[in-house]
């Protein structure tokens, strides 16, 4: 029974995935895909042409140390580093003028240094599966950032500064230790995904009032209740709240009349707001492992007998 429910849920997540895609796919590799582009696999190989260096890609390649020699590719737009040792980067790495992406997933880096705001056109920056326990406000700097990865460090905090970030769509913070979400995050006008799942957060802040967002995994948290103004996230088609400790949703929750996967499951719920009819665009209601009382059930299937409903 527990794989048949997890398997609900998965799919659940798949939906919401999907909808951040293709934002992560403009940026990701989209120089390695390119029959145009020559890839570089070292610093040595490409300093020789390193007038014409447009990617470096030094992916599993057990690097300990990138060289500062890398500052040197003054042209260079993609470096990929993932899948390393490396424990530190150098400041000559943040001072390449035309990088737009950087993915050094899966080090041992446990700080980011200061330096790294000075990456002005930096589009794309993969952080996860590092040791990184906080964030520098400088990174708040980079203004074209579109698309920010750290999940799975040991993140304590975000800066408040995030906000300024006017061009974030894409913000993944899950499997960290967060316990609270910096309230700047509302100003951020461009975000439409955010992630913070598998944290320690007790309340979901003001991030959920972020404009343009979307699409808000919050599962596997500490949550006990929702503000009761969540109706002014107009804009929201996905809430992963499974979980956490709900017992009560506010009466507002009805008003998101554009949300279509919400997800529930395990919470301490017994009923859901009354007008739920008003959900119209509502598609899948995932909500196994509450406290609803048949009577309950059948009432929320009649209010929504378009929605694909799992208790």
């Amino acid at each position: 029974m527990r794989k048949s429910l997890s398997f609900v849920l998965l799919l659940a997540g798949l939906l919401c995935v999907l909808n951040a895609y293709d934002i992560r796919a403009q940026h990701t590799f989209k120089y390695l895909s390119s029959s145009q582009t020559k890839i570089y696999t070292s610093v040595k190989e490409a300093l020789p042409e390193k007038d014409s260096v447009l990617v470096l890609n030094l992916r599993n390649t057990e690097l300990k140390e990138l060289s500062p020699e890398v500052g040197q590719l003054s042209r260079l737009q993609f470096i990929n580093l993932m899948k390393n040792e490396l424990t530190g980067l150098p400041d000559a790495l943040h001072q390449l003028p035309n990088l737009l992406e950087m993915n050094i997933r899966q080090n041992k880096i446990g700080r980011l240094s200061s330096k790294i705001g000075d990456q002005k056109k930096l589009k794309f920056l993969e952080l996860s599966r590092n040791e990184l326990r906080f964030l520098p406000a400088e990174l708040c700097n980079i203004k074209d950032l579109e698309v920010l990865i750290a999940s799975e460090n040991k993140l304590e905090a975000v800066p408040e500064q995030i906000g300024k970030l006017q061009k974030l769509e894409v913000l993944e913070l899950g499997k960290n230790q967060i316990k609270k979400l910096p309230s700047g995050l509302k100003k951020a006008k461009n975000l439409k995904r955010l992630e913070a799942n598998d944290n320690l957060l007790t309340a979901t802040g003001d991030c959920i009032y972020a404009p343009s967002l979307e699409s808000l995994n919050l599962e596997k948290n500490r949550i006990s209740s929702l503000p009761q103004n969540l109706g002014k996230a107009k804009n929201l088609k996905a809430l992963i709240l499974s979980n956490n400790q709900l017992k009560l949703l506010p009466e507002s929750l009805t008003e998101l009349q554009n949300l279509e996967l919400l997800v529930l499951s395990y919470n301490q719920l017994m009923e859901l707001p009354k007008a739920l009819e008003k959900m119209k665009s509502l598609k899948t209601l995932i909500a196994i492992e509450n406290k609803f009382s048949p009577e309950e059930q059948a009432r929320i299937r009649q209010k929504l007998p378009n929605t694909d409903i799992r208790f």
